[in-house]
């Protein structure tokens, strides 16, 4: 139901100026940063806005493809919970999402590769969603808010790290 109350907001939020410059629709992201500087109560920085598309294929996926690999993850996750409770769904979908990235250590086809990395990413996001929904029931709301509050700085830097590393790779590798 929460959810749902958002969809009274769709039209108040803004479009991504990033997304808008992709789509070369320059004018408006900037008159949208504008109404951002106005609300911060701060200028836009001199200069003018460009926008470099990048050679990585991710960075073209579009709300159809996330949607595509989120849904599957969160039913399985709903109906493991549903069957069993919390605690084991979310040891298996940990362990899974582990298992699921250890045949890309070593050269893959692109069709097994997507399948495994679809995996992964179905098993991390029932493991996340899980822990969200469970843990407030096991930990009191400091513990837990500061176990989320670590963990998703720690997915963070994984995060950073990850891309750094894979652009350091991908020019070591071009070369």
């Amino acid at each position: 139901m929460p959810s749902f109350a958002l969809l009274l907001f769709y039209g108040v939020a803004l479009e991504s100026p990033r997304y808008l410059c992709m789509k070369g629709s320059k004018s408006d992201a900037l008159q949208i940063l504008e109404k951002r500087a106005l609300v911060n109560q701060t200028k836009l920085p001199p200069g003018i806005l460009v926008f470099g598309r990048s050679s990585f294929k991710d960075e073209e996926s579009g709300p159809s493809e996330v949607f595509a690999t989120e849904l599957p993850g969160l039913l399985f996750s709903a109906i493991l919970v549903d069957m069993v409770g919390p605690k084991q769904p979310m040891a298996i979908m940990f362990v899974s999402a582990f298992i699921f990235p250890l045949p890309l250590l070593t050269h893959q086809s692109a069709v097994l590769t997507t399948c495994l990395l679809f995996g992964a990413r179905m098993c991390a996001l029932g493991t996340f969603t899980v822990a969200c929904i469970c843990s407030p029931e096991l930990h009191p709301t400091p513990v837990g808010a500061t176990g989320a509050g670590v963990a998703s700085a720690v997915g963070r830097i994984g995060g950073m790290v990850c891309e750094l590393l894979f652009a350091v790779n991908w020019r070591r590798l071009s070369m």
